[in-house]
């Protein structure tokens, strides 16, 4: 590796640890095998991280500050135009990032990492899952979300299917993500006037088509 800044060479460490953690698992990345992959000694990765541990806290810290960028990314706009923006933004990250879904899913990643590394990925899909919550919330109060649907549920569901795309990136044998993006679309999508409000007022919902709900 040619001599490059500190901050730039310590990006590029974290970029050939993220790759080892994708193709052969957390186990596989010891000291030895990053010095492999970046193409320098193991005492060229000491000037820059102490220990293997510093190099995982630092990966899931950077990884938790990519995920948070897709969260600032959609502050603007109806609570529709913002779920839309955000699940564009988090495609666009996990394409650019593939192994972030392994480490924010991966028990044996998890097990692996220090308190702090395990801190700073718990609090990303904290201020996620708030994230998505706040905006099914406020799609239900604009009465452009069924309004029958526990936020929590729904956001759980939301980022479940998320996660499940994102896992097709890098796991051969999952389910293709397709459909589940379509479902997805579909689930968080506006509704009708009518089926609004026939979800609103359970008589009318109840009432045979041309009658009036008493």
């Amino acid at each position: 590796m040619s001599r490059k800044p500190t901050a730039e060479r310590r990006e590029d460490i974290l970029d050939a640890a993220a790759r080892v953690l994708l193709r052969d698992g957390v186990a596989a990345l010891t000291i030895a095998t990053l010095a492999a992959e970046v193409g320098v000694t193991s005492g060229a990765l000491f000037r820059h991280f102490e220990t293997r541990d510093a190099i995982l806290v630092a990966l899931a810290e950077r990884t938790a500050e990519q995920l948070r960028a897709d969260l600032r990314a959609s502050t603007d706009g109806s609570a529709v135009e913002r779920r839309g923006a955000f699940i564009t933004r988090r495609r666009g990250t996990v394409a650019r990032a593939p192994a972030a879904p392994l480490m924010v899913l991966s028990p044996d990643f998890h097990l692996a990492l220090p308190p702090e590394g395990r801190e700073a990925i718990a609090q990303i899909v904290r201020e996620t899952f708030a994230h998505v919550r706040g905006l099914v919330a406020e799609g239900q109060r604009a009465r452009g979300l069924r309004g029958a649907v526990s936020p929590d549920g729904a956001a759980s569901v939301v980022l479940g299917a998320m996660a499940l795309r994102a896992l097709t990136r890098v796991l051969p044998a999952a389910p293709a993500g397709d459909d589940v993006a379509a479902v997805l679309r579909t689930l968080l999508s506006p509704l009708p006037e009518a089926e609004t409000e026939s979800e609103s007022d359970p008589a009318r919902a109840r009432a045979p088509r041309g009658a009036k709900p008493r």
